[in-house]
């Protein structure tokens, strides 16, 4: 078998391999394979001659002839076919075994496309995996980061039942309680006092800043962790996908639907060696349909040039031998000489 691989990479082995064992454990292609081997047992059939006929004759009494008693007749006779049948047989067969090999071909390339096609599934759906967890890990550092964000805002800490997880030990109630006394203790004040006045109203401006910020990074927290669930969902999505998958790859290769099977973990990109026309007329010559098409056409010409000898008249040569015995007449001993003659038919 002849293994289409991925071009000298270390993971073309691996599936290199699995496509070894596809073609030898494949039913479809075994029998297609045999069935070529069963056309080309034809071709030697088609000898040369056909069988030589011999026949046998014995008289029960001899029969009186001139030249003597006859006691048998001996017959050999070889026939041959019209001149050119047995190299048009040879040829039929041989297009014929031509064509089943074609068949063969196409049989055991279907099957690697879907052998490399499920392979490919599998190597994408990695991949996936793999990307999807590298994001989840990017997405935790970012709800640590939105977390630190949102307790630095100035309005406490994050409160212990938010969405998805996450407990602080500070309470929001007594941070604000304690912003609210201290903007009471600022107003007291500046009722005796200008200045006090102004430092009041800067407190409250800083205040509303930073409940404004502390909503702010609420909304981050809960909208990274609202990603997080999306991508655990992916994730889970992923790995169910996984399983039928395996057990069709492993169909294939016509063993154990759950037999692991080996993923390679990066792959490289192979340009096409020449040209799309090039490529075109490449695939129209080398298509094993197409070319078991043109052998079977040529099967039925050489069928048809075969009917036409078959019309022809069959030629035989042979011998045929007639052993005499002597016999007596008169007191006389006459004859008693074997007969050979040549035959033509």
């Amino acid at each position: 078998f002849i293994l289409a691989g991925l071009n000298g990479m270390s993971p073309a082995q691996t599936l290199n391999e699995y496509l070894q064992i596809a073609a030898e454990n494949n039913p479809e292609v075994k029998a297609s394979f045999y069935d070529y081997l069963a056309a080309m047992e034809k071709i030697p059939q088609v000898g040369p001659l056909s069988d030589p006929e011999l026949s046998l004759g014995f008289f029960l009494q001899p029969m009186d002839r001139l030249m003597g008693r006859q006691q048998a007749d001996i017959r050999l006779m070889q026939r041959f076919p019209w001149f050119g049948m047995l190299r048009t047989r040879k040829d039929e067969a041989g297009k014929m075994a031509l064509a089943k090999y074609e068949v063969f071909q196409d049989t055991k390339n279907n099957l690697f496309f879907l052998v490399k096609n499920t392979w490919y599934k599998m190597y994408r759906l990695e991949e996936g995996i793999r990307i999807t967890e590298e994001n989840l890990k990017i997405l935790q550092t970012y709800e640590r980061l939105a977390l630190v964000r949102f307790q630095s805002a100035g309005v406490g800490s994050v409160p212990g039942n938010l969405p998805g997880g996450g407990s602080m030990s500070n309470d929001p109630g007594t941070s604000s309680a304690s912003s609210m006394g201290n903007m009471g203790g600022s107003m007291n004040t500046g009722e005796s006092s200008g200045s006090s006045s102004s430092g009041n109203s800067a407190t409250m401006s800083s205040s509303g800043t930073s409940m404004s910020a502390g909503k702010s990074g609420m909304s981050d927290v809960l909208r990274i962790r609202m990603e997080i669930r999306e991508l655990e969902s992916s994730m889970a999505r992923l790995n169910d996908d996984r399983i039928p998958l395996q057990a069709e790859f492993n169909q294939l290769l016509n063993r154990n639907r759950n037999e692991p099977v080996e993923i390679a973990d990066t792959l490289t990109g192979t340009a096409l060696p020449m040209e799309q026309l090039a490529l075109q007329d490449s695939i129209t010559r080398n298509n094993p349909m197409l070319k078991m098409l043109d052998a079977e056409g040529a099967a039925y010409e050489a069928q048809m040039k075969m009917a036409r000898l078959e019309g022809k008249p069959m030629l035989g040569a042979g011998v045929n031998y007639m052993p005499f015995s002597p016999r007596t007449e008169d007191g006389m001993s006459m004859g008693g000489k074997d007969m050979v003659m040549p035959m033509v038919s």
